[in-house]
């Protein structure tokens, strides 16, 4: 067993449900199904160019409107589950966030970023 102190436990368990509870009132207060993750404040680090990550990136960020999950599923031939993963990933990584609005993801990029600087094109 961990010699984690019992508060800190409780804490992080409160906190998560804050979080939770808090997440789903904005939901709710826009009116729809809908989530995403925030971009940071700066990208923490580039997007290797060529790879699975890049296109995937590449085919959001070539439509302002977004692209449906459905769409996504059909071009990469994935599940849905694996489409959610890679925007983890992206959002870990390099900080690049997204919404999600009724089935439609679309990219967030950090402050003063652009596409070509996400790839590290200047």
């Amino acid at each position: 067993m961990l010699d984690i102190p019992i508060h800190i436990v409780l804490l992080s368990k409160h906190l998560s449900v804050v979080e939770k509870s808090s997440a789903a009132e904005n939901v709710a207060a826009r009116g729809g199904r809908g989530g995403g993750k925030p971009a940071t404040d700066w990208l923490l680090k580039t997007v290797k160019p060529h790879g699975k990550r890049a296109d995937f990136l590449r085919y959001f960020l070539a439509f302002s409107n977004g692209r449906s999950v459905e769409d996504c599923m059909a071009h990469f031939n994935m599940k849905r589950p694996n489409v959610f993963a890679y925007w983890t990933a992206i959002n870990r990584d390099h900080g690049i966030g997204y919404a999600l609005r009724d089935g439609v993801i679309t990219p967030i990029l950090p402050p003063k970023q652009n596409p070509k600087s996400i790839f590290g094109v200047k």
